[in-house]
């Protein structure tokens, strides 16, 4: 078994992507890319991956100027996660156990795709509280679209996580997480993901950092801990913005 360690620059982090409710941190919407990739190549239904697989979210530096009375520094870690479930989006927007979930944005029902009231990319225009999606086979949040392929994304959960959002102590997460070679492995240019190689002792180093039920204590809360004001009370302006 192989440890992998993903991660992605955050230009948003308002509670959306990733959204976190009863100890469960969900990536359900933006990041198209990383979602299907993790999905298709080591889940796929299966949800019993023969490797470990970790997402680390680090705060760019759009995000960082644009709360600069929030936060000091960016290339720091906001989220580290272990992802230990995969499902279809299909799944996801249809299955009740999700429905109140913060990014619980769309609904799939009787083969067709609805948005809610409280989705950050769509508006209501019916005066109800869904509307029915028109040209969802083009939609970023439920779909993996590249070159020829158009098809179903994944929804990312995990049980296993620790969030620092605002209030995390940045020296010791870098210190943890060895984040100067996170970012010397990544190529800042475009706004995708890398795989970050980790070596044994620094994969120990951060299984150990995950599991500590010190951290989880103190790492486990968002709603009020978001760096970007949390997205129920302020929409996006754009599909392009957390993507």
């Amino acid at each position: 078994m192989k440890t992998i360690v993903y991660a992605y620059i955050m230009t948003h982090d308002t509670g959306f992507a990733p959204a976190i409710k009863d100890n469960v941190l969900s990536l359900a919407c933006c990041k198209t890319n990383l979602r299907y990739t993790i999905g298709k190549k080591y889940f796929d239904e299966k949800n019993d991956p023969e490797d470990e697989i970790y997402v680390i979210g680090i705060c760019g530096k759009k995000l960082a100027d644009r709360n600069k009375d929030k936060i000091s520094n960016s290339d720091f870690p906001v989220f580290v996660a272990k992802i230990n479930k995969v499902i279809p989006v299909e799944k996801y927007y249809s299955d009740k156990t999700y429905k109140k979930r913060p990014d619980a944005q769309y609904r799939y029902e009787k083969e067709k795709w609805f948005f809610t009231k409280d989705n950050p990319h769509h508006v209501i225009t019916n005066g109800e509280d869904v509307e029915e999606l028109n040209g969802w086979r083009e939609e970023k949040d439920l779909r993996y679209i590249n070159g020829s392929t158009n098809a179903p994304n994944y929804v990312l959960l995990s049980n296993c996580y620790l969030y620092f959002g605002k209030s995390g102590d940045y020296s010791t997460i870098k210190s943890h997480l060895n984040n100067d070679k996170i970012l010397k492995s990544f190529d800042k240019s475009r706004i995708g993901h890398r795989i970050i190689p980790f070596n044994d002792n620094e994969v120990k180093k951060l299984v150990n950092y995950i599991s500590s039920k010190e951290n989880r204590e103190k790492f486990s809360k968002q709603k009020d801990n978001t760096i970007d004001k949390y997205f129920l009370n302020k929409k996006c302006s754009s599909e392009r913005k957390c993507r």
